[in-house]
């Protein structure tokens, strides 16, 4: 195989969404088992590339209306809601190579390192894609089943350089996080997106082989729309079309 080839490590996304609901159903019910040990994978990997600058791939994820969520359900449910929604979304990410950076409370921003930035894109919007329909095809309904309302979400994703920096003190805490434009860029490209949709910065764009770019369409900057490319022209957004 080509050295920059790295598949999905699923074949079928709705095949993999489907297989999901039973374990959804038994962790909404309580019955999922004991918890698995504390992991930090993604700390692991960037601690072992600190101080280097490279090429990722990053997605954000929002729960919209979060606030409105934590006020209308008691503390206990929205505490089985989130955790399950950041659970599972969690485990999409090392499918396509990823891994989580760190949760937003309501979200997450996962990055997908090497090996080329072509792949690193492809695997994005895949990866994307898949949590957006473990949401709406698998999540919504066993939440709607548990008596617990339908969340929305948005996602965005942006391509480009970031340093590696380990951060923070010993005596508090120490962690190593991915320092540049890029890691902003996606939450703010995120922020853009109407609820249920998946919105990409042009970099990301550039990167994507054709089958993913014909599903796409550009969409207006608005108007307040601080961010220029290269050219000072503004920072091109698009939005997959299903």
């Amino acid at each position: 195989m080509p050295v920059h080839y790295a598949p999905p490590k699923i074949a079928n996304a709705f095949e993999y969404i489907d297989s999901r609901k039973p374990l959804i159903a038994a962790r909404l019910a309580g019955d999922a088992g004991a918890p698995a040990a504390l992991n930090d994978a993604s700390g692991e990997l960037l601690e072992s590339l600190a101080d280097h600058r490279l090429d990722f791939a990053i997605i954000s994820i929002d729960l919209v209306g979060s606030t409105r969520l934590a006020t209308s359900l008691d503390a206990d449910a929205y505490a089985r809601l989130i955790g399950l929604l950041l659970t599972e979304l969690s485990e999409v990410a090392p499918l396509f190579h990823g891994h989580v950076l760190k949760y937003t409370g309501d979200g997450l921003i996962a990055y997908i390192p090497g090996p080329s930035p072509n792949t690193q894109s492809d695997l994005a919007i895949d990866c994307a894609l898949t949590m957006h329909g473990l949401v709406y095809r698998a999540l919504n309904p066993a939440f709607e089943a548990a008596g617990l309302p339908a969340v929305d979400v948005r996602l965005g994703i942006d391509a480009g350089e970031a340093a590696v920096l380990v951060l923070g003190s010993p005596e508090t805490k120490r962690h190593a996080d991915l320092i540049g434009e890029v890691v902003s860029l996606a939450c703010k490209v995120q922020g853009q997106a109407a609820p249920g949709e998946v919105w990409l910065g042009g970099v990301a764009v550039r990167h994507l082989h054709v089958q993913w770019r014909e599903r796409l369409e550009p969409v207006a900057t608005p108007a307040d729309w601080p961010y220029a490319d290269e050219h000072d022209k503004p920072y091109e957004l698009h939005r997959v079309v299903r």
